[in-house]
């Protein structure tokens, strides 16, 4: 894990997990249209966010794109939790939410490719952090 004490900060604030229209697929999708790029298109896409929270960005999306595959990492235990019950609740099930250190993704991932990565609100981390 990065640091313990960082860890413990996030089980200790919970903080609002919502969506963000500037990171919707579908937006990312059009601008990168338009930027003459042929990105997948965002109903069949496969979407890495990198400190999701309990993956409110995600739950609109997933609703829409219902054969799209969403993977969230975040450090927090509570907030996976969280998440995980909501959308048990919600009954979505192209959700995937992990609770992962960020410098531990390459490992954990290995290959596998992401479509479209997200990742806002995620604090610097300094070049030692993370082994290379």
């Amino acid at each position: 894990m990065i640091n313990d004490a960082i860890a413990k900060s996030y089980e200790a604030a919970n903080y609002a997990s919502h969506a963000y229209e500037q990171s919707f697929i579908a937006n990312l999708h059009a601008r990168s249209r338009l930027r003459g790029l042929n990105p997948k298109a965002p109903n069949s896409a496969k979407v890495l966010e990198i400190g999701c929270a309990s993956g409110g960005n995600f739950i609109a999306q997933a609703l829409v794109f219902k054969d799209a595959q969403f993977t969230g990492i975040e450090l927090s235990k509570a907030q996976i939790k969280n998440g995980k019950t909501a959308l048990e609740k919600i009954g979505i099930k192209n959700i995937d939410l992990l609770c992962l250190d960020i410098c531990d993704t390459p490992a954990h991932f290995g290959s596998q490719k992401f479509d479209y990565i997200i990742a806002h609100g995620v604090y610097a981390l300094h070049k030692n952090d993370c082994e290379a």
